[in-house]
C-alpha cells in the first residue's frame, strides 16, 4: 500500500501511512524504508530524509544488503540538494550501484556541477538508457548543448555501430 502510494504521486499519503503503521507497533522493513525514502526525494524532504537515515543506522541495517535502500538514501540527498551527504553514502557503498551511480548522475546537474556528472558517467563499465538519459538532461538542463551533441555521437556509435 505503502509503495503504491509512492509510485503513483501520493508520496504524504505513504509516509502517513508509515507512521500509523509504526505507531500501530509494525516494524519497518527493506521495502518501507525504500517507499518512504521514494516519497522524500518526490517531496524534497532532507529533514525526513536524514531522520530515516539515522534510524537506519541506529538499526544497523547495512545499506550494502539492499542497493535500493541504499539509492534511496542518495537519492534523497542528491534531490534535496545536499551533495556531500550523497558523496559520502555512495562511496560507501560497496557494490556497484547503478541506481545509487544514477542518482548522482542526475544530482550533480541540479548543482551546475556536469563535471562530477561525467566523472561518473564515465565511471560506469555499463551504461542503460536510463543512464543516458540522465546525462543528456543534465547537459540540457545546464545549458551545454555542445556537449549533448558530442554525448550523442558517443551514443550513436555505441549503439548502433558495435553490432
Amino acid at each position: 500500500m505503502i509503495a503504491g502510494y509512492a509510485q503513483n504521486g501520493y508520496d504524504k499519503n505513504a509516509i502517513e501511512v508509515a507512521r500509523c503503521m509504526e505507531r500501530n507497533g509494525f516494524r519497518w522493513n527493506a521495502h518501507t524504508f525504500t517507499s518512504v525514502l521514494n516519497a522524500c526525494s518526490t517531496l524534497k524532504c532532507l529533514k525526513l530524509g536524514k531522520e530515516l537515515h539515522a534510524r537506519m543506522l541506529k538499526q544497523m541495517i547495512n545499506l550494502n544488503s539492499n542497493p535500493f535502500v541504499s539509492s534511496g538514501i542518495v537519492d534523497v540527498y542528491c534531490k534535496c540538494g545536499n551533495m556531500k551527504y550523497a558523496e559520502l553514502i555512495h562511496s560507501r557503498i560497496c557494490v556497484d550501484n547503478m541506481f545509487s551511480t544514477t542518482s548522482m548522475i542526475v544530482g550533480y546537474p541540479s548543482q551546475q556541477n556536469m563535471s562530477q556528472a561525467r566523472r561518473m558517467f564515465d565511471s560506469l563499465k555499463s551504461k542503460n538508457s536510463v543512464v543516458w538519459s540522465a546525462m543528456f538532461s543534465g547537459y540540457l538542463n545546464c545549458n551545454c548543448c555542445e556537449n549533448v551533441f558530442e554525448l550523442y555521437i558517443i551514443y550513436y556509435y555505441i549503439f548502433f555501430f558495435s553490432f
